[in-house]
């Protein structure tokens, strides 16, 4: 085997390390790994935070239904003024 076939031999085999280490990071960096890690080290019995997890992945929709409701809700909290509707805002 010549040097030229080595060479690419030993750059084949650190590009696949190299893919490989890419391919790691980015499983740590999903969003659900990071959920996880994040739930862990505020609960680390994890017992409500683990729930709302479940019951967010069982059911994707109604939760993102009550997200959007309570963003909504909190987002019109403070524009109660007196004599002013939602529609005189300016």
């Amino acid at each position: 085997m010549n040097e030229i076939e080595r060479a690419r031999k030993n750059a084949q085999a650190r590009r696949r390390d190299v893919l490989k280490s890419i391919a790691e990071v980015r499983g740590r960096l999903s969003l659900p790994q990071l959920a996880d890690d994040a739930l862990s080290i505020l609960d680390p019995d994890l017992s409500f935070p683990r729930r709302i997890k479940t019951a967010v992945t069982s059911q994707p929709i109604a939760a993102a239904l009550i997200f959007a409701g309570a963003a909504w809700l909190l987002s019109t909290t403070g524009d109660n003024t007196p004599g002013r509707s939602g529609r005189d805002r300016s």
